[in-house]
This record gives C-alpha cells, structure tokens and sequence, in this order.
C-alpha cells in the first residue's frame, strides 16, 4: 500500500509540473506573438527552470533572446539545442552563427555558417538559408582582413532627451532649431505612466542643446517612423500595428502647425498596398521633381524588404512606383532611405552587401535611373550591431544615425540610441568643394581595395565549353550566359558522377558535386558581377586598370585544342565586358582605360594526376577536380599603374 502511495504522489508531482511548463510555454508564445521578446523569454526561463531537459523550450528561449537582440545569451542557448543531439532544430546553428556575427566574432560565425551549409546543402526546405550562409561565410572570411576601414569620425552618444531607457529611431531636423525624433518611454496616458510610441519636437539653441519639448503624438497601438525629407509645415511618417504579427506598415503625412500634428492622412497613390508593408518614406526634390523613396516587401522585388520610389504627378499623387533596382537592393533587407540631394548619395541601411553584421549604413551614388553599387560607411560608423537611419542636418555640420551597439560592457545592446558626428564639410563653398573632393577620394580608394580583396578570382566552364568541337580561337559566347547554362546542368553532373557507386562512396561523391557547383560555379556569378560592378565605379572614377586574365582546361583532348580552348574562355569574358549594362566598358576600353593582359594556359598548368581518358568520363569530365581545371582567373588588378 506504502508503495502505491508513493507512486501515485510521484505521479502528481509530475502532472503538477507538467502542468507549470504548459502554462509558461502558453504564455510565453503569446507574449512571442506579441512581439513582447523580452516578456516571452521571461516564461519560457520559468519552464526551463522546471524541466531544464526540454530542448524545444529551449530553443523558444534563444529565439526570444536573439529578437530582443541579447545575442551573447542567444548564441549560448542555440549552442545548447544543436549540441543536444535533436535534429528538430536546425536553424539552431544558422542563428547561433548569426548571433555570433552581430558579437563580431567573425570567426565563430564562420564555423557556424560553414558547418549549417554542410549539414543542410541538400534540405531544399532550407534553401534560402542555406544560400544565405553559403554567402555569409565568405563574408565573415573577408571581414576579418578588413582593417582599411579606418575610424575617422568622432561618433558621440546623444543623452537624454534624445535617449531613453527604451529606444529612438529616425532624427529628422526640420529647421535650424527644432528636431522630431521617435521613441519608446515611458508617457502619461490616462492617468496612467506607460511605455508608448511617441513623436517628439525638440527645440534647440544654437549649441543643438534641447530648451524644450514638445509631446506631438503617443499611441500604444502604432508605432511611427519619421520620415527623412519632412519639412517645417508637413511631414511624412509610417506607422505600424505595434503588436501585429503581420507586416502592415502604412505611409502617411500630416501637417504641423502650432506644434501640433493636424491632418493626417495616407499618402494618395500606389505607395501603400493592401497586404504589403511600407515604411520609412523619404520625401526630396532633385532635379525639378518630387519624389518618394521608401522600404516595402511589394511583390517585384529582389528579396523581402526593398527600396522604392515613386514621383510625384501634377496632383500630388505617387504613382508607378519603381524598384531602385538590383545594385541596391539584395535578397535579404534594405530599409530607412535617406537621398542627399547635395551630394546625390541614397544612404540606406541592409543586412546584405557584406555587413560587419546586422544592419550597415551604406551609400550609392546616382540619379534615379543610374546607381552605383553600395559603398559601406565603414566601422566608426557601422557595428556589427544594427544600424539604420542615416541622415545629413541641413542646417547644421553634422549626421545622425541610430544604433543598437552597446553603450558600455555592463550593458546589453537591447535598444536603439541617436547618435551623432561632424559631417566634413563646411557651409563655405571651397571648403565644401575641399572636403567633397576628400571623401570622393576615400570612396575610391575603398572601392579600389574591395577589387583587389576580389582577386585572384577563379570563374569556371563546362567541359568543352564554349564552342564544343571548335578549333576557332575566339567565340560569339557570353561567360554570363555560360555560367547560367552551366548552373541548370547540375542535374546531369550530378547523375554522371554518382552513377554506379553505392552507400558512403555514393554519400560522398554526391556532397562532393554539390559542394563544387554551389561553392564554384553559383559564386562565380555573384563574384563576376560584383567584380563588373565594382570596375565600372573604378573606371568612372578616373582610374586606369590593368587586368590580368589567365585561361586553364583539363588534359582531355589535344595541347593545341585545348589552348584554342583557353582562348575562346578569355574572349566570353571580353564578350561579357562588352555587352555589360549596354556597352558601359566599351569607351573605356577603345581609350586604353582598361587594359586586359590575356595568358591562354591550356591544359599546361593542370596536375598530371588528371585523367585524360575519354573512356572515363566519370573523371574526366565530371568529377570536381576535373571541373576545377576547367576556368578563368583574373589574376591581378593594377589600378594606376600599383599592383
């Protein structure tokens, strides 16, 4: 009887806390719906507290961490679920390395994005993430050599009013005195002290120190975003569902008069859509038109959130809306425009384009219908925390900017402060033209070290390719072209190479391919471009290039087909050139701009244990060491005559 009352208490006491986790798990996927980060990982604590051995718990727990950006802890807790053993979770190891990336341990977050590809190249469920850490650790390798991103700005922590316990977001500066900014603090709602989303107008003496403020807006059911481009009399502004799981941000704008907000309405036009998110506006005029710039996940563009903009038609409406395009905008986020009209430069912030982690300020300039590619604004501005809303003051020698970051060891990065610098210029002319010319000057020479980071930079062929059969040594092929017809036969190489094998020789080959043509053949297209793209910057910037070009086949067929071969691989790529963005390179290379030194190598510079047998094709052709052979490199860029 002793024994059965035992058990039956044991029973209970197990139901009893069972019951307890249920009830935290429940509440804490609630406050997670709610976009309550820091609530819900309070209860999904609680219930590991009781029963620390469930992983699935645990993995609620670090997503809640790492979206209320405590990314130390995060990283710890997604260590835990992918050490445990359950596979359940595999993105456990994609944000531990994300994680790891926003700490700026570029290291780590290698080996987590490099470990995350191998495990789950082949998960077509997980294809996005899988290309995305397949880019991302080449970016953390090239970060870690990135010490010609100098600090030359003396960036300064704004304090209180500007800063709260909470959090602000997008400074604009409507004249020489006042500025609004966005903020969550704590307001004075129906007798009540709550945390709300506020706007507001700070004025300011002739030091930029506050003398006043005003409270223009509180909402505890939307947020709202000031937008760059406001002006004395009107602003623009998007506001969001504070708690709402789906995206549905709205463009509005509204009068100020009396330090008051009067009149607001949504933007007449196409910039909000009914089941899209719009947000961060920019209103500038440039050129004798007016024109709206902002973020939106629209259907027609290149990833989830874009940069748009639309002009504004005699009746004040934006319409046709258009994607700033593909310089700019990546497959992941692009958000908080800003256009400056002095210096025609679009700033916007992405976690794309190689960031140091989380979002980058970046600029790139152009004129609505030409954009170069984006320059990062380098470490004294850009963390490998989040930072967004770049703005230039107007009125003022100095810029703004939001920023995650810690502020000191002790704290964590758990909420966006403005920060600020000198901008280096001055409002005198000369002065002006100076330090114009200064910054021009630095902008090149990143862009000039960003090529030869690039380089030596290997671009593979098929076999035989282009041409098969042809002993002409030039071709009407375009490499682009190629490398797209090379990346659709992954199917057929694939079959060829893991033909006849079995169990972990068959594991193996077929890990082999898919390694080769996502690490060889996919990257060449994304390094080719970014190598054209960064060129045509170079070249437009006044720069005489050198390039050096080396052509290579495997041993199947004769030395001098083969040099033929090599040959016809060096013209696809002046074919490339030629053609690039409607002929951009060909002035440059009719004046002696641009140089290309060619060296067709043939099979000359392969390895001798190579198979050149026809009869073996599964080594011969298709196997990745064969393949490898089977390129371009572009070897080395001089620029003005320097290696």
């Amino acid at each position: 009887m002793r024994s059965i009352l035992i058990t039956i208490l044991v029973l209970c006491s197990m139901l009893v806390v069972g019951q307890n986790v249920s009830y935290y798990v429940k509440k804490g996927e609630a406050a997670f719906r709610d976009k309550n980060y820091a609530l819900a990982g309070d209860y999904f604590l609680r219930a590991i507290e009781i029963n620390p051995n469930i992983v699935r718990i645990q993995y609620k727990y670090a997503e809640s961490l790492r979206n209320n950006h405590d990314y130390e802890e995060a990283a710890r807790w997604y260590r835990k679920v992918f050490r445990s053993g359950e596979h359940n979770f595999p993105l456990a190891r994609f944000h531990y390395a994300t994680a790891m990336k926003m700490l700026g341990e570029y290291d780590s977050a290698y080996s987590g994005y490099h470990r995350f590809y191998k495990l789950n190249r082949l998960n077509e469920a997980l294809r996005e993430y899988v290309l995305v850490s397949s880019y991302e650790k080449r970016v953390c390798e090239r970060l870690k050599e990135r010490d010609m991103f100098l600090k030359t700005k003396e960036v300064r922590l704004l304090d209180e009013p500007f800063s709260s316990e909470y959090g602000e977001f997008s400074p604009v500066q409507l004249d020489s005195s006042r500025i609004l900014i966005s903020t969550f603090r704590e307001f004075q709602l129906d007798s009540i002290r709550q945390v709300a989303n506020g706007i507001l107008l700070l004025h300011l003496d002739n030091d930029q120190h506050v003398i006043s403020i005003d409270t223009l807006l509180t909402d505890i059911q939307y947020n709202y975003s000031i937008g760059s481009g406001s002006t004395a009399e009107h602003i623009y502004f998007s506001r969001c569902p504070m708690n709402d799981s789906i995206e549905n941000c709205k463009i509005f704008s509204a009068e100020i008069s009396d330090n008051k907000i009067t009149g607001m309405k949504e933007v007449p036009g196409d910039v909000n859509l009914d089941g899209t998110d719009s947000r961060h506006p920019c209103y500038i005029q440039f050129d004798g038109e007016a024109y709206l710039l902002f973020a939106s996940n629209r259907a027609g563009g290149f990833g989830k959130h874009d940069i748009w903009y639309s002009k504004r038609n005699s009746e004040g409406e934006f319409l046709e809306c258009r994607n700033a395009g593909r310089f700019i905008n990546s497959m992941e986020n692009e958000l908080s425009p800003f256009f400056y009209v002095a210096d025609t430069v679009l700033y916007f912030s992405s976690t794309w384009h190689g960031s140091n982690g989380g979002y980058d300020i970046y600029g790139s300039y152009g004129n609505f219908s030409f954009w170069t590619s984006p320059v990062n604004e380098g470490v004294d501005i850009n963390t490998s925390y989040d930072d967004l809303y770049y703005i230039v003051n107007p009125y003022t020698r100095m810029a703004h900017f939001v920023s995650s970051r810690k502020k000191d060891k002790f704290k964590v990065n758990c909420c966006h402060d403005i920060y600020r610098f000198d901008l280096p210029f001055s409002k005198n002319d000369s002065i002006r033209e100076i330090q114009r010319v200064a910054r021009l000057t630095k902008r090149k020479e990143l862009i000039r070290t960003e090529l030869r980071l690039l380089t030596p930079l290997d671009i593979y062929f098929q076999n035989d390719t282009p041409d098969p059969g042809s002993r002409d040594t030039v071709t009407m092929a375009n490499l682009l072209n190629l490398l797209v017809d090379y990346v659709d036969v992954f199917d057929d190489y694939h079959v060829a190479y893991t033909d006849g094998l079995s169990g972990r020789r068959k594991e193996k080959a077929s890990n082999d391919m898919h390694d080769f043509f996502v690490d060889h053949v996919e990257v060449s297209m994304d390094d080719l471009n970014q190598f054209a793209s960064l060129l045509e910057q170079a070249l437009r910037n006044g720069d005489k290039i050198k390039v050096s070009v080396q052509a290579f086949t495997s041993p199947l067929n004769n030395k001098e087909y083969n040099k033929n071969l090599a040959k016809r691989r060096i013209v696809s790529l002046l074919n490339f050139l030629n053609n690039y963005e409607n002929g951009t390179f060909v002035p440059y290379l009719r004046r002696g701009s641009l140089i290309i030194e060619q060296v067709a190598y043939g099979e000359s510079k392969s390895p001798d244990f190579l198979s050149d047998d026809i009869g073996d094709l599964r080594n011969s052709v298709y196997s990745p060491l064969a393949a490898k052979e089977r390129r371009i490199q572009i070897q080395a860029v001089s620029v003005n005559g320097d290696q």
